[in-house]
């Protein structure tokens, strides 16, 4: 919670005063929860919501020969992807797969002689429930496409453990299960989004769904933005608390 003077409301109760709070939350739960406000929340809801993703974490034996660390599998038919996340509305029957290997690089990241495999897929921000196919379906589709593209981990797999979008919104707190808060549509998309400066003083928004957008460079140049905009608000000042429970502006 955050109470009108300066600081936080733990879940405990117990007040923390500070001059400067960084939110790093999604902006929707923000505005939707700790520091209620229905008109910002519903400028964030006429941009509608970006992507999601399925997550699969899978344990596999034995060694990938020619694997790299990080590699990207391309769907065939990259506008009817799309088309499906953003317009169907359904997990795309041909993904494009990410897939990740640290053990690769170190080896100790899994057991001996085993691979850490991260798969990860674009999907749209919505309710598996209501996807037009099972969740343990939709994973076994991934593994079939992994298959065709030279990939068959029939036979090596110990566990596949699945992060849904589902699981994005009830841990933390994304809009609908948006990855990156509202959509990237157009030219002017980053100044569309939630401030960087907040609507009280010494309230300030970091992260992907706020400015100026999602993706690790974009989230550096937010922090960069609000690192500047505490040094310009508060000369001096050395008291600050940052985490997920606080927020902000542009």
């Amino acid at each position: 919670m955050l109470p009108r003077h300066g600081g936080v409301r733990l879940a405990s109760g117990r007040r923390v005063r500070a001059d400067v709070v960084v939110a790093n939350t999604d902006a929707a739960a923000l505005y939707g929860n700790l520091l209620p406000d229905r008109r910002r929340l519903r400028g964030i809801a006429r941009l509608g919501l970006s992507s999601s993703a399925l997550l699969v974490l899978a344990g596999v034996e034995g060694r990938t020969p020619g694997l790299p660390h990080h590699s990207v599998l391309f769907s065939g038919d990259y506008e009817r992807e799309f088309a499906d996340i953003f317009d169907r509305r359904v997990p795309p029957q041909d993904p494009t797969v990410y897939v990740g290997c640290s053990a690769v690089d170190d080896a100790s990241q899994a057991p001996s002689g085993c691979e850490n495999w991260t798969l990860l897929v674009n999907v749209p921000a919505r309710n598996p429930a209501r996807w037009p196919m099972r969740v343990d379906a939709y994973r076994d589709l991934v593994f079939e496409r992994l298959a065709e593209r030279g990939h068959d981990l029939s036979g090596r797999l110990r566990f596949a453990d699945v992060f849904t979008p589902a699981d994005l919104r009830d841990r933390y707190g994304a809009w609908g299960g948006a990855i990156y808060g509202a959509a990237h549509h157009g030219r002017l998309a980053p100044f569309r989004r939630p401030a960087n400066r907040g609507p009280r003083r010494g309230l300030y928004l970091v992260g992907g769904s706020t400015h100026p957008g999602g993706g690790l460079p974009m989230v550096t140049m937010g922090a960069r933005i609000v690192a500047g905009l505490v040094a310009h608000d508060f000369p001096g000042s050395t008291r600050a608390i940052a985490g997920p429970a606080a927020g902000g502006g542009r």
